[in-house]
């Protein structure tokens, strides 16, 4: 999905005191964000500087972090990349 058709989401939400600034936001496509706002998701940013998406307990026990690679494929030079399911629909209510 090109970038103009995305949404802006504040990882740490601004109603509660998160600041507009680049780094403390990500893109979301418009179809997955509800899942964030409503859906109970928490997306925070990962050691790699990559956008990480946590599913909430009852989809996810274990609430595995998982990184959506299909617009940022990995560093094929990284000898041990993020791991990653590739993307999954994240309103599917598969659970890994």
């Amino acid at each position: 999905m090109p970038a103009q058709w995305t949404q802006v989401h504040h990882l740490d939400e601004w109603q509660h005191g998160g600041f507009t600034d680049v780094d403390n936001m990500c893109l979301v496509c418009p179809f997955d964000h509800p899942l964030i706002t409503d859906g109970g998701f928490i997306v925070r940013m990962g050691a790699g500087g990559r956008v990480e998406w946590i599913a909430p307990r009852h989809l996810d026990t274990e609430q595995t972090a998982r990184i959506n690679t299909i617009h940022h494929p990995p560093d094929l030079s990284d000898p041990d990349p993020p791991q990653s399911l590739g993307h999954i629909p994240l309103g599917s209510g598969a659970a890994a």
